[in-house]
C-alpha cells in the first residue's frame, strides 16, 4: 500500500526544491554577471543607454541635466559593483550557494518520495547551512555596504547609516531562522511525521 505524503511534509519538500532551485539559479546569475564584467559590456555606458532606452522623448534639457547628474551616479554605481563581484566574499559567497542550493534541491525530491534518508539529511542539513547562510548574508551585506560606502558616502548619511539598518535586519533574520530551524527539527520528529518515511 502506498504511503500518503501529509501536506505538511509536501509543503517543506516544495520549500526545499523551489530554494535549491534558487540557490543555483543565483550561482548562474553571479557567473554569467563576472563574465559580463569581464569582457567589458557593464560599464557606465551601456547603464546609460538602458536607462535612455526606457525614456525615449527625453528633452534637450532632461538630457543634459540627467548628463550632470546621473552619468556621475553611474560612474560610482559600476565601479562598486565592478569591485562587489570580484572580491573575496562574493567568490566564496555564490559557489557556496550553488552548492547548498543543489544539496537543498536533491532533499527536497526525497522529501517529496518519503525518503527516510532525505528527512535524516534535511534536518542536519537545515542545523548546518542555516548558520553558515547566516555568516555569508553578513559577509556579503557587510562586503556591499562599505564598497559602495567608499563610492558613495552619502548611504551612511541620516540619523540611521545604511550599515545599521542592515545589521538589525540580519539579526532579526537571524532570529526569524533560528526559529524555523527549531519547529523544522519539531514537525520532522514528530510521530505522525516519521511514520510517513518508515522503510523506504
Amino acid at each position: 500500500m502506498e504511503k500518503k505524503r501529509s501536506i505538511g511534509v509536501t509543503i517543506f519538500a516544495i520549500i526545499f526544491i523551489i530554494g535549491g532551485v534558487f540557490g543555483m539559479v543565483s550561482g548562474l546569475i553571479y557567473l554569467s554577471g563576472k563574465n559580463m564584467m569581464a569582457s567589458q559590456q557593464f560599464t557606465v555606458e551601456s547603464q546609460k543607454q538602458f536607462m535612455l532606452k526606457h525614456s525615449p522623448n527625453m528633452s534637450k534639457e532632461d538630457m543634459e541635466k540627467f548628463e550632470k547628474e546621473v552619468t556621475p551616479f553611474l560612474e560610482k554605481m559600476v565601479q562598486a559593483q565592478n569591485e562587489i563581484a570580484h572580491s573575496k566574499t562574493f567568490t566564496i559567497y555564490t559557489p557556496l550557494t550553488a552548492i547548498l542550493g543543489v544539496i537543498g534541491f536533491f532533499l527536497g525530491i526525497g522529501l517529496f518520495r518519503l525518503k527516510e534518508i532525505a528527512r535524516k539529511g534535511m534536518i542536519y542539513f537545515i542545523i548546518l547551512s542555516m548558520p553558515i547562510h547566516l555568516f555569508i548574508m553578513y559577509a556579503a551585506t557587510q562586503e556591499m555596504i562599505k564598497t559602495t560606502a567608499k563610492y558613495m558616502p552619502e548611504i551612511n548619511e541620516g540619523p540611521v547609516s545604511m550599515l545599521t539598518a542592515a545589521n538589525v535586519m540580519l539579526v532579526i533574520q537571524g532570529i526569524l531562522m533560528a526559529g524555523f530551524v527549531l519547529f523544522v527539527i519539531y514537525y520532522f520528529n514528530r510521530p505522525k511525521v516519521k511514520e510517513q518515511f518508515e522503510n523506504t
